[in-house]
């Protein structure tokens, strides 16, 4: 994946160029094969933000994010696939990046300035053309409500889809094209009434109630027929430029390539990485990483880890914090450093590189080559959900399978301590969200009105599991030694109850999902399920001998 540092959007696309046999006899692929393609989207942190008139919540559609995955599933039968990967967006630079002068994509040229086109209007209608009407109608930057922003752009395209089709002719001329652009639209605005109108009505409806009740269409239409000038339309220009982020947004089109590329190669996976995407929390300010042997994989390894390290840190437990870890641990462990300041801008990359070492080995030798490389992002959610609930990711035992395979799989668990007077517990939970929701796992949740209460015993049992840890669930279900019992997967346990014996704790396991087959999106469904307990309540009833005469 990839998140955009410049405050543009682009394109990511993926062009096989070579592959690998078993052998290790590279093949060409002429011309370079278009494998896959996603959207990058602008790193947006203007000074629109600052106009915001209520509180920027995660949902706010100014809040950075990062591109959907790459999927590079290889070629057929290739020990490796060689790729290019070609990042397209709008620039202003002079000069040409060397993948434009690369032969093998000669043929791409036409299709790479098409998709340059298309984000330069996107940047436009996003970035600039708001700011712009802003300041021309009302005189300055309005105080808008960021629940609006969203259909707000969406209202932009429409408009533009209307009344703007000639823009383009200009963003294709450099860094004048930008300006003249702007001209163009506000001179649309003096001729054309009924895209005026839609303007009007769209800032209108952007603004917070109070700003709203101040705002007049009549008022504000007759505010842009009057700046009608060619002098007006330019003071305003120049005034976006000067005094707002536009500018900058300018100065970032100058300061970048319209494509820029990197060399990728992809094999056969090895290991897995889980989670692909952690989540830090108030309440959970640590995520545990570990990486996973897929299939029969043997050896003797070590684990160079790395984070940004912009909001935390990795720790093996045994050796410093630090954004570099060279580790024989398959486990660590991300702290962020503020728990108590987690915001949901914060973001870091964790990353691990494998390499296969000598027996006894106690670092990574100098110029080792990692055979296998793989990356995940933590983030910070401020949503507020009931303490006692947990959300932990990791693999499932060995011995779940007979193939004897470990997965990547997540769970949310709610957990309580033990009362030693009680026989038995009522765990009463109302307002739970996803009724209804195919993507619920949770039968009970998805197939009732959300309030559902779980009876579960005070010791391990038909209906209380030994819990050994995370997705390790040990079914009573089967009788006997409890050492004995077989693994329980942990889509079958969910609504029964479990006991945590390393810390005299029970639980009551909600949600859980696998990843068999490498294309679950965990942490999205680990988010959904935060989502829909965020409103939920949970109450603990003991239940003691006496209350049962």
């Amino acid at each position: 994946m990839a998140q955009n540092s410049y405050r543009r959007p682009a394109a990511l696309l993926a062009y096989e160029v070579s592959w690998e046999d078993l052998d290790g006899a590279e093949t060409e692929v002429s011309p370079p094969k278009l494998v896959e393609q996603v959207d990058v989207p602008a790193t947006d942190q203007l000074e629109l933000m600052n106009a915001l008139w209520d509180a920027v919540t995660f949902d706010a559609p100014w809040v950075p994010e990062t591109s959907e995955p790459l999927r590079l599933v290889g070629h057929e039968g290739a020990k490796s696939t060689h790729y290019e990967l070609v990042l397209v967006g709008p620039s202003v630079a002079g000069g040409s990046s060397p993948i434009m002068t690369d032969p093998r994509f000669a043929g791409e040229h036409d299709a790479w300035d098409d998709i340059a086109l298309d984000k330069s209007v996107d940047l436009f209608l996003d970035q600039i053309l708001v700011p712009l009407v802003e300041v021309y109608g009302l005189g300055n930057m309005a105080q808008l409500d960021a629940a609006r922003l969203s259909k707000m752009r969406e209202r932009v395209r429409l408009i533009y889809d209307k009344h703007l089709m000639g823009l383009g002719v200009y963003l294709k001329a450099g860094p004048t094209g930008y300006v003249q652009g702007m001209k163009f639209v506000l001179q649309e605005m003096v001729e054309n009434s009924a895209y005026r109108l839609d303007m009007a009505n769209m800032i209108r409806d952007a603004l917070g109630e109070s700003a709203q009740n101040k705002v007049s269409i009549d008022a504000l239409e007759a505010r842009l027929t009057a700046r009608a000038s060619a002098t007006a339309i330019l003071a305003v220009v120049q005034a976006v430029l000067v005094g707002t982020d536009v500018g900058k947004v300018m100065y970032d089109l100058s300061a970048s390539w319209p494509e820029v590329a990197w060399s990728a190669v992809s094999a056969p996976a090895l290991f897995a990485l889980s989670p692909s995407e952690g989540v830090v929390t108030r309440d959970e300010s640590s995520v545990k990483f570990t990486v996973l042997p897929k299939g029969a994989t043997s050896g003797n390894y070590r684990y160079r880890w790395t984070t940004t390290g912009d909001y935390g840190l990795l720790s093996d437990l045994l050796l410093p914090d630090a954004k570099v870890l060279d580790t024989r641990e398959r486990e660590v462990w991300y702290f962020h450093n503020s728990p108590a300041n987690i915001q949901d801008t914060d973001r870091d990359n964790v990353s691990v590189e494998v390499f296969e070492v000598p027996e006894g080995a106690t670092s990574i030798p100098a110029g080792a080559k990692p055979i296998a490389r793989m990356a995940a992002l933590v983030r910070g959610d401020t949503r507020v959900i009931d303490p006692r609930l947990e959300v932990n990711s990791g693999a499932t035992p060995a011995d779940m399978y007979d193939s004897g395979e470990t997965y990547p799989c997540v769970e949310m668990l709610l957990r309580f301590p033990r009362d030693p007077k009680a026989y038995g517990y009522v765990v009463s939970i109302v307002g739970m969200g996803g009724v209804g929701d195919p993507r619920n796992p949770n039968y009970h949740f998805r197939t009732g009105n959300g309030n559902v209460d779980y009876r579960m015993d005070n010791k391990i049992g038909v209906n209380v599991s030994d819990y050994r840890g995370t997705c390790a669930w040990y079914n009573g279900f089967f009788g006997g030694d409890p050492a004995d019992w077989p693994a329980t997967e942990p889509d079958e346990i969910m609504g029964s109850g479990g006991y945590d014996a390393s810390n005299e704790t029970m639980l009551l396991m909600l949600f859980s999902a696998v990843d068999y087959d490498d294309d679950e999106d965990l942490g999205a469904e680990a988010d959904l399920w935060k989502e829909w307990a965020r409103g939920a309540t949970f109450e603990v009833f003991p239940l003691y001998p006496e209350d049962a005469r």
